[in-house]
């Protein structure tokens, strides 16, 4: 049978498993009344047997507690309170018809919502078995909260099966890895039936790995109905992203813990996710807006030092390939030619100029030697402008890769060092500036110091603020590589960089 062939009879199968599922849990919402699984003494005497995962479960009460009070008449009224030393527990009746009433409601939404995409199977029969899966979830709420413990464990098991199924289905994943993927979630919801119906010590782990199974498979499953729509719908800027299926299954989870974990009603749970639904287009932007700055600031911040250094590096290569060589070619023919020295005198000041902007822009001798040679020549090239710049500096790296400090930090250390010293030259002339510290392969602890006039705190906060003085570059310099970057200015200023080896 070819591929497309497998795809379409296997959503059809898995749509018609979720509407009869879907269908199921509507007629038992509407029609039954939940089991509540636990058998009891009078007061005074001890629980029974309970149902492993039922309603009374649930609810706390397990074989060999205190019956503290049982209520059975009249029968709506059926009421079970047992003591766990000083904790009192109880499981009512009434309350699990509510929520078993309320169980019709998603059930024939899912049922609904599973029938208009099972027209689609032919076209799109992904479709059709992504609302298969959803019908199979919704109807499995209801299956759930009738407290049978058979039909229950058939509603815990398709909760899995279904989306899981879809998601092998449409993957497209090697054929190895698609049987192990389908081997393994058979096993583990066989393992959790088993553990629910035979063996209750292992029950709760087993519900745990099957609640995380449930959440990847329709996770992934709905990644994959996404990507399907996407392709025919890109171009429009709002249609959901990544981010907006994982809020959707963040909400999902959140209102399946609601109900099952920590009983819910399932109307109230409907109802937050109507409001939630209705107010997300709302909050997106902002919640576009904090995620990029919890994930994608300081990547930003990197990739933007990145591309700038990449961008001088091009630049300074350009002026040197073109400019400078004619410039130095000009400059030797006017050489020869008599009553020419001053024009070959004046570009040889315009040839010095472009040759340090582009050392400026790409220090060959940083990346040649490293970070201890390339501080001694900008402090040479500092005290040839005619400031008074000392290098004090213990220096215990060599010139071969193994010693010498990560390329990135001696690029960031290298400008931070030499925007604190153009800083100093600017704002405190005449002062003496002292480039002082210690590098290692592992570490880095490096300060420029001067002995000017100093910056007040507020100053340096708002400049730091409003990235003036290079100093929020320095210090997004210093984020993207680790360091702690210090800025003080009560007794002169000093810039201090601190960098240890992760």
């Amino acid at each position: 049978m070819e591929r497309s062939a497998v795809k379409l009879v296997g959503a059809a199968v898995l749509a018609l498993v979720g509407l009869l599922t879907a269908a199921a849990g509507v007629v038992l919402a509407m029609t039954s009344d939940p089991f509540i699984g636990a058998v009891a003494d009078l007061p005074g005497g001890v629980v029974g047997p309970v149902v492993v995962g039922g309603l009374a479960w649930n609810d706390g009460i397990r074989p060999g507690q205190e019956v503290v009070a049982l209520t059975w008449e009249p029968a709506e009224a059926w009421e079970l309170r047992t003591r766990v030393g000083d904790v009192v527990l109880a499981t009512a009746l009434a309350g699990h018809v509510a929520n078993l009433r309320g169980a019709a409601v998603p059930a024939g939404l899912g049922l609904a919502g599973g029938l208009a995409l099972v027209a689609l199977v032919r076209r799109r029969p992904i479709f059709a078995a992504a609302g298969g899966a959803v019908a199979s979830l919704a109807g499995g709420v209801a299956l759930w909260a009738t407290g049978d413990a058979w039909t229950s464990t058939v509603a815990g098991a398709e909760a899995v099966l279904v989306p899981a199924a879809s998601v092998l289905l449409f993957w497209g994943l090697g054929r190895r890895v698609s049987v192990l993927a389908a081997i393994g979630t058979a096993i583990a919801t066989a393992a959790w039936a088993a553990a629910r119906l035979t063996v209750p010590d292992l029950f709760p782990a087993a519900e745990a790995i099957r609640v995380v199974c449930v959440i990847a498979a329709a996770t992934l499953l709905a990644g994959l109905v996404v990507r399907e729509l996407q392709r025919d719908v890109a171009p429009l800027a709002d249609f959901p992203r990544p981010l907006d299926v994982l809020a959707a299954g963040a909400v999902g989870v959140a209102l399946f813990l609601g109900t099952m974990a920590f009983r819910v009603p399932v109307t109230v749970a409907l109802a937050v996710g109507v409001v939630v639904a209705v107010s997300y287009p709302r909050a997106r932007a902002g919640l576009v807006r904090a995620m990029d700055r919890l994930v994608f600031a300081d990547a930003r911040a990197r990739w933007r030092i990145d591309a700038t250094e990449a961008e001088q590096g091009r630049v300074a290569r350009e002026i040197h390939d073109a400019p400078l060589q004619v410039l130095a070619g000009v400059i030797r023919r006017l050489e020869r030619v008599p009553g020419e020295n001053e024009a070959a005198t004046a570009l040889r000041e315009v040839a010095d100029d472009l040759r340090r902007i582009t050392t400026e822009l790409h220090p060959p001798v940083l990346h040649d030697l490293g970070l201890a040679p390339a501080l001694r020549s900008l402090v040479l090239k500092a005290a040839e402008g005619g400031s008074t710049v000392e290098l004090e500096l213990d220096n215990r790296t060599g010139y071969g890769a193994q010693e010498r400090l990560p390329a990135e930090v001696e690029l960031a250390a290298y400008r931070i060092v030499a925007e604190a010293v153009a800083n100093a030259g600017k704002h405190a002339p005449g002062a003496r500036v002292v480039v002082r510290g210690a590098a290692s392969p592992d570490a880095l602890d490096i300060a420029v110091e001067d002995d000017g006039p100093g910056l007040d705190g507020r100053f340096l906060r708002r400049a730091v603020g409003a990235g003036h003085m290079g100093m929020l570059s320095m210090r997004e310099r210093a984020d993207s590589i680790g360091a702690q970057l210090e800025i003080r200015g009560d007794r002169g200023t000093r810039v201090s960089l601190r960098w240890p080896r992760p």
